[in-house]
């Protein structure tokens, strides 16, 4: 285990024999104090403009940089493993410092004879797993200072053990073939995270050669472009803003193969890590009520790996920009049970479910009917309300004489009471003139 600012943690398979097969991933994620086979223009640590270092990369650039003198932070270190697998961690805090003074670079002990605290410190957690094959690296940039900080930073990895190569081959995030790259070639930044980038040691070598090593590294979110040191090496730049009295994080996962399919493998896993399969509905909402025999059911899907299919209610259904999806699912009558099953592309599955109501529409009322009213005995006003009550109209008034019903009252009608008909018929009122 090496401190950020010297070469990073080699990542290599062994073979039966426990003998070290060509490195995967060789210092990765240095963050050294030059970036000298380039140019040697900068620091790869730039915080708020200047040109920042911590020990071991100050030792690798200062003239007498060896008595770094007493305002240099020293890099707090501890290493452990698991007895039973082997497996190990290591944690480093360091702080970063700048020359009190702007200097041109490369700076010396005569330009900068002391430091200033950058107000940044950088803690980084390594663990491995699976087997050693995958080693995580997390460095979480922290204000000390309660300022905030703007960071510039070139993550340098190398792959393979020799110094200079023209067999090393690299596959980016989009690309479908491995390349080999040589100094000073640079690609944009890729499409948003997670993603990788798939190397191996030597191109000419067959797959699987067991002397040989194949291996990725994957990151979260992207960095905003790469430049190539030389075949074997590159950079990758990234900017961070640290908030006041903050702090902010960048993870990789590295790892280590012979065959490249392995090494793809442990890529997409590496990649749902960092971004887990996720699978949310969010149309219609659960429970909901609906008069329509069928519902379109919307949502989305993702994953660091991708996503490689969805299907609802078991029809697979197409999966676009973001992860969305939509599906017309038909619905039977009461309540319906919608299942959406999305896979990612290291193979994981996820499933949500929602409920839906199909509430039948009620049948429709029944036409109104005239149904002639007993109206006899009532005054002339109550008897055309009570015909038009019952959906009957007020047809002719008759005056006729009658001994029993008082005059100017409803003798009978015709038709008579309790007839029906369509509404509107018209119903003759009697009405009587007395004897």
């Amino acid at each position: 285990w090496r401190t950020p600012g010297s070469c990073g943690p080699a990542i290599a398979p062994l073979d039966s024999s426990f003998g070290q097969a060509n490195a995967a991933i060789n210092c990765a994620g240095s963050l050294l104090g030059s970036n000298l086979p380039v140019g040697g223009s900068r620091s790869e640590v730039q915080i708020d403009g200047q040109d920042a270092y911590d020990a071991a990369s100050a030792q690798a650039v200062f003239s007498g940089g060896e008595d770094l003198g007493a305002n240099f932070p020293v890099p707090r270190v501890s290493v452990n493993s698991d007895p039973g697998n082997g497996l190990a961690q290591s944690q480093t805090v360091e702080g970063w410092v700048v020359c009190s003074s702007p200097v041109s670079y490369p700076p010396t002990s005569t330009t900068c004879p002391t430091f200033a605290p950058a107000g940044v410190q950088l803690h980084r957690d390594i663990a491995t797993s699976d087997g050693g094959l995958v080693v995580t690296m997390t460095d979480t940039w922290s204000s000390t200072d309660a300022r905030a900080h703007s960071l510039d930073l070139l993550y340098d990895d190398i792959v393979g053990l020799t110094a200079f190569s023209t067999q090393r081959g690299y596959e980016f995030p989009g690309q479908s073939a491995f390349t080999a790259y040589g100094q000073g070639a640079s690609l944009p930044a890729p499409g948003p995270g997670p993603g990788s980038i798939l190397v191996r040691s030597n191109l000419a070598a067959a797959d699987g050669d067991p002397s040989e090593a194949a291996g990725a590294i994957t990151f979260a979110t992207p960095p905003s472009g790469f430049t190539f040191v030389g075949n074997n090496e590159f950079e990758e730049h990234r900017i961070l803003q640290v908030p006041a009295g903050g702090s902010t994080s960048v993870t990789y996962i590295y790892s280590s193969a012979f065959a490249i399919a392995q090494a793809r493998a442990l890529a997409l896993t590496a990649q749902d890590h960092l971004q887990p399969l996720a699978v949310s509905v969010t149309s219609p909402a659960n429970g909901a009520t609906t008069s329509t025999p069928s519902a379109t059911v919307t949502g989305t899907a993702t994953a660091g790996s991708g996503i490689s299919s969805v299907l609802v209610a078991g029809q697979t259904v197409p999966v676009g920009p973001g992860g969305a999806w939509s599906a017309t699912v038909p619905l039977a009558p009461g309540p319906n049970t919608i299942s959406v099953l999305a896979t990612d592309g290291a193979g994981a599955t996820a499933q949500g479910q929602l409920g839906v109501i199909y509430q039948l529409p009620a049948p429709p009322l029944p036409a109104a009917r005239c149904k002639v009213p007993r109206t006899k005995g009532m005054k002339l006003s109550a008897a055309e309300k009570a015909l038009r009550r019952a959906h009957c109209r007020v047809g002719r008034i008759k005056r006729v004489r009658s001994k029993k019903i008082a005059r100017g009252r409803v003798t009978s009608t015709k038709p008579g009471v309790g007839r029906r008909f369509p509404a509107g018929h018209k119903v003759e009122i009697f009405l009587s003139k007395g004897a």
